[in-house]
């Protein structure tokens, strides 16, 4: 059985069960059920897809698992402790299902638990070294009065006027205190744009967790997606 590009920790599967039954002359129905664990955050908010093979290579490609879902309406699926059934109504395989591929999107970061109450501080740099460090991020918030930042599923916006670097940003490090009564944090992304000076646009895709109890057990991530000096040098004189 191959499984790939399945973040473990957010999704544990005990087991996934095939049934497959001829519905036509030229058509089978595959009944697929799903196990999800019952480990802390065992499930998911990511897209789910599965690709079913035979002997021969004959293949069924499902690229949205959950579409083909049939638990009662509004059923959250590969939730922690979940058995989720699905049914796929396609051309037959030449053999019985002997192989399967299963792949996550890697998406969501509304998981239980996803939002933090801790003080989350962030510094960015350039490739020279310059620094921005701002070390309670949500003082610098721009959401309506009341809003509550870093929760499950948000998407919060921050401002921070200060001395310009001398280049774009390309390395960020996010910080957690660990305080608060859901200290673990987790992020899909941080994006900073920068409106003066060196002007730029980046992303930073994290899709992990800030915390002492989830994997990779850290309160300090930082994502360097900086090229070296010279480097931007040549390229500035290639412009030119």
């Amino acid at each position: 059985m191959a499984i790939s590009n399945l973040s473990t920790y957010l999704l544990l599967l005990f087991f996934l069960e095939i049934v497959a039954s001829v519905s036509s002359e030229m058509s089978c129905v595959y009944t697929i059920f799903v196990k999800t664990g019952t480990a802390d955050s065992a499930g998911t908010d990511a897209t789910i897809s599965l690709i079913l093979n035979d002997a021969y290579g004959s293949e069924v490609n499902i690229p949205n698992l959950d579409r083909y879902g049939e638990m009662d309406p509004g059923h959250n699926y590969f939730e922690n402790g979940n058995i989720d059934k699905f049914s796929i109504t396609t051309s037959c395989m030449k053999s019985p299902v002997c192989s399967i591929t299963l792949s996550s999107d890697n998406s969501g970061g509304t998981a239980d638990s996803a939002g933090t109450d801790a003080t989350i501080s962030l510094i960015l740099n350039d490739a020279y070294g310059s620094e921005v460090n701002i070390p309670n991020l949500d003082r610098y918030g721009e959401m309506d009065p009341g809003h509550n930042y870093f929760e499950n599923g948000n998407i919060d916006k921050f401002s921070i006027t200060t001395s310009c670097m001398k280049s774009p940003v390309c390395s960020i490090t996010l910080s957690s205190d660990n305080s608060g009564g859901k200290p673990g944090w987790y992020v899909d992304y941080v994006q900073v744009v920068t409106s003066k000076g060196a002007v730029g646009d980046i992303t930073f895709e994290f899709y992990g967790w800030l915390a002492e109890d989830e994997p990779p057990y850290k309160l300090t991530r930082t994502f360097d997606r900086c090229a070296p000096p010279t480097q931007l040098l040549q390229i500035t004189d290639a412009i030119i």
